[in-house]
């Protein structure tokens, strides 16, 4: 009995909870041990209270025996009761711990997942092509980091879980190597890199819009060139008065171009900007463009003084009246589609179909390369004015070019489309006459064309 009271009041009560399940085990069977002896210390003191009723000599030894048995069982007892108590206890105490390694573990791994997720988003590259996409990064990155207030209170439980286990002692996890400080050292990185992204973002925003700037001021400065080179074809296309008047206007308007030229020289500066930043395929417009434009008005007025001169000195050395001059302007002008100051094949034979000029394509490259005299492959003004001349001088009249359209017209007072087909005409020239044809009821008012074409 006295080796089992020392057994039981030295032996541990386990660290593990499955040690302190084997010992509640152990603890058990003892007890079942117990309640067998018992029996055997009711025969002891059955046997002793006979010795004693007897009478026995030595008696009062035989008690003494009886009740130090007896006080030992109970003292034993007791402390069976205690140790089965300490360890149902410690059981409990196990659980805890077990429930709090497990909580820990999870929360942790949980955790790490998630800041390891943002770490590799926060250290993907931001690099855009325009202010629409890095906004719609800025906004699928701060998505990403929707969840961020949540973990930060899973990171607090975390803490609390840890002060608990330090409280209780618990020193190692076998369910996860991670600490609480693996974990904030890695949650202190992963803002770290968090805040780095935010200013990488926030610095490739700041670029994309100043290249969008970029962009806008050199579409701003393209705009208001080509709009002003415009707007100087349209002035040399409505000049009034006597050739010389005119030609002072083109002079005038040629100094304007001239000293404006700043405005070609804008865009190019920002053109070179565009090309430092690797932007030039995001704008409309080319440098080469804003030139050609720059330099056809410029070479638009240098034709059109030549034309105003050439009229002039045809004026002053020949029988064509200023009358006429201007009517061959004004036919000239009404031409040049493209307003180069100069007819190209197709123009002219837009000219020959508004004169009533029924000729076939190649009859018609005949007539333009006769008086295309410096074989430029257009008519200037002063090769316009001798072919004039020259029909005018054939006699072709305003009663012919009638009579031709009327043939054309089958004999109507107005034209069709089919009936220009049927006549051999060209799909533009037969588009430029339906545009500029006076529409009636029927069709086309050829003869009103024809008159304001020789008037």
């Amino acid at each position: 009995m006295q080796n089992k009271t020392s057994e039981i009041e030295n032996a541990p009560l386990g660290e593990t909870l499955p040690e302190v399940n084997m010992k509640i085990n152990d603890h058990t069977s003892f007890e079942s041990e117990m309640n067998d002896k018992s029996t055997t210390l009711d025969q002891v003191n059955k046997l002793g209270n006979d010795i004693l009723n007897d009478n026995y000599f030595n008696a009062g030894e035989v008690e003494s025996k009886l009740n130090e048995l007896n006080q030992n069982w109970e003292n034993l007892g007791n402390l069976s009761n205690n140790k089965k108590q300490a360890l149902e206890e410690e059981k409990i105490r196990q659980q805890k711990m077990e429930e709090l390694r497990i909580e820990f573990a999870q929360l942790a791994n949980s955790l790490m997942i998630y800041i390891n997720d943002i770490q590799a988003t926060s250290q993907e590259p931001v690099k855009t092509a325009s202010v629409n996409e890095i906004i719609e990064l800025d906004e699928e990155y701060q998505e990403s980091l929707a969840d961020l207030s949540n973990k930060e209170n899973d990171l607090n439980t975390l803490s609390g879980l840890a002060d608990e286990m330090n409280n209780m002692n618990i020193t190692e996890n076998t369910y996860s190597k991670l600490s609480l400080d693996d974990v904030n050292n890695a949650w202190n990185e992963m803002k770290n890199a968090i805040n780095e992204q935010n200013n990488a973002i926030q610095a490739e925003k700041e670029l994309q819009e100043g290249n969008e700037n970029l962009v806008k001021e050199f579409e701003e400065a393209a705009n208001d060139l080509l709009s002003f080179c415009d707007n100087i074809k349209k002035s040399s296309t409505n000049l009034q008065g006597e050739i010389n008047e005119q030609i002072s206007e083109i002079d005038n308007l040629t100094n304007e171009l001239n000293n404006n030229k700043n405005k070609l020289e804008s865009c190019e500066s920002h053109n070179e900007t565009l090309i430092e930043k690797d932007l030039v395929l995001q704008t409309d417009f080319t440098i080469l463009e804003l030139q050609i434009a720059y330099n056809e008005t410029a070479s638009y007025l240098s034709k059109t003084r030549g034309t105003l001169e050439s009229s002039l000195l045809l004026k002053e050395g020949s029988k064509v009246t200023e009358e006429e001059i201007k009517e061959y302007q004004n036919m000239f002008q009404l031409f040049d589609k493209d307003k180069k100051g100069a007819l190209f094949p197709y123009e002219f034979s837009g000219v020959l179909n508004a004169l009533g000029d029924d000729l076939d394509e190649e009859e018609m490259k005949k007539v333009f390369d006769k008086y295309d005299s410096d074989k430029s492959g257009t008519l200037e003004f002063n090769e316009f004015v001798d072919f004039m001349v020259k029909r005018n001088e054939d006699s072709d009249t305003i009663e012919q070019s009638l009579e031709s359209w009327n043939v054309i017209a089958q004999g109507n007072n107005f034209v069709t489309v089919a009936q220009m087909g049927q006549a051999g005409m060209r799909k533009d020239d037969i588009t430029y006459l339906t545009e500029n044809m006076p529409e009636i009821e029927g069709g086309y008012d050829y003869k009103a064309w024809v008159e304001t074409a020789y008037n």
